[in-house]
């Protein structure tokens, strides 16, 4: 009997206890995923100001993974000196070519993968391109009279129970929040557009 009431115990406490670790460990996850994602949206939108050039994030747009698990912040080169003659007013933009040569890898943040286990939710284009003015446009041409900066985008990260949002206005990182749900919680009109 004594043996009995152990075990019905420790089923009892693991019952309670072992999903709350899980969901901890769920949102850390998540948590670190969006953190990592805000990182280099601020990194970009920073440098792109500091060196008054123009940065992107481009996430890879490999068909045969989806959604893409990786993305890279780059600056064009056309704002370095050192490797570039042509003026810029006269450049044609190689926009979506994810291995360009026309971009370089910024420094402090080459490729970066997401977790194999987190989905991702986004309506997020391809590529963002953050201007010297610090808003945040659809295109890397600053000589288009016609452009205009990005509307209200989101991405959303989920793993396990938890989720996170982060949503992207034209002056960088708006807000994240985070909850417990699945994925369809994030947005029901969205899908990866790329």
């Amino acid at each position: 009997m004594e043996v009995l009431a152990g075990l019905a115990i420790i089923s009892i406490v693991s019952s309670i206890v072992l999903p709350g670790i899980a969901n901890f460990f769920s949102g850390m996850q998540v948590k670190a995923e969006g953190e990592i994602f805000v990182q280099n949206v601020r990194l970009a939108r920073y440098k792109a100001i500091e060196e008054q050039a123009v940065y992107r994030l481009i996430f890879d747009s490999d068909p045969a993974v989806t959604p893409p698990m990786a993305y890279r912040v780059q600056t064009h080169l056309a704002f370095d000196e050192n490797t570039f003659v042509i003026p810029y007013e006269s450049l044609t933009f190689d926009t979506l070519n994810y291995n360009s040569l026309n971009w370089a890898d910024s420094i402090e943040a080459e490729e970066i993968y997401f977790d194999t286990g987190t989905e991702i939710k986004t309506n997020l284009p391809q590529a963002l391109y953050f201007w010297p003015n610090g808003q945040i446009y659809d295109t890397p041409d600053i000589y288009k009279p016609a452009a205009t900066p990005i509307p209200e985008y989101y991405i959303g990260f989920g793993y396990g129970s938890a989720l996170i949002k982060v949503i992207i206005t034209p002056m960088g990182v708006f807000s994240s929040e985070s909850f417990a749900g699945d994925m369809e919680n994030i947005d029901s009109d969205s899908e990866v557009l790329w």
